[in-house]
């Protein structure tokens, strides 16, 4: 099965911030924090880190770092109290492109989750990648107040 089928949440958004500001905030721990969950994420193709969303985590593979670019992610580790399956996630593929607008004043950002078609979580990821995409991450870049998850650090 192709990448697109597989796809259940895929945002396409403009965002009024330069794609170093998006970049940094989705490929550092700091950016991340910032906008989705408490958590370390590796900062290094290779790297795997782990995001805690309570006493739950996820551990992501970076796959691809292309500064002002590309992010790409592989679910390799879960334990999601709330799921049917607690590891549902693993092998899932989250994936950021980047493209400047306006002479890089502006980024135009195409994000895909793929791998949860299916799955028991794929509504409520639906739901939680388009409030943390359109809303948190929108709301950090632009006005500097992401709207991260339960016990994320930098609120």
């Amino acid at each position: 099965m192709n990448a697109d089928a597989m796809t259940v949440e895929r945002i396409e958004i403009e965002l009024a911030a330069p794609p170093s500001q998006v970049y940094g905030a989705i490929a550092t721990a700091a950016g991340v924090r910032s906008w989705w969950t408490d958590g370390e994420v590796a900062e290094e193709v290779g790297g795997i880190g782990r995001l805690t969303f309570g006493h739950s985590w996820t551990e992501l593979r970076v796959e691809e770092l292309v500064p002002d670019r590309e992010v790409e992610w592989t679910c390799v580790g879960q334990q999601i109290d709330h799921f049917d399956l607690t590891d549902e996630w693993v092998g899932t593929r989250i994936h950021f492109h980047l493209t400047p607008l306006d002479d890089g004043r502006r980024t135009r950002l195409d994000f895909a989750h793929e791998g949860l078609a299916g799955l028991g979580c794929e509504e409520m990821c639906a739901k939680g990648w388009d409030h943390y995409i359109r809303t948190s991450l929108r709301g950090l870049v632009e006005d500097g107040k992401g709207a991260p998850g339960p016990g994320a650090g930098s609120r």
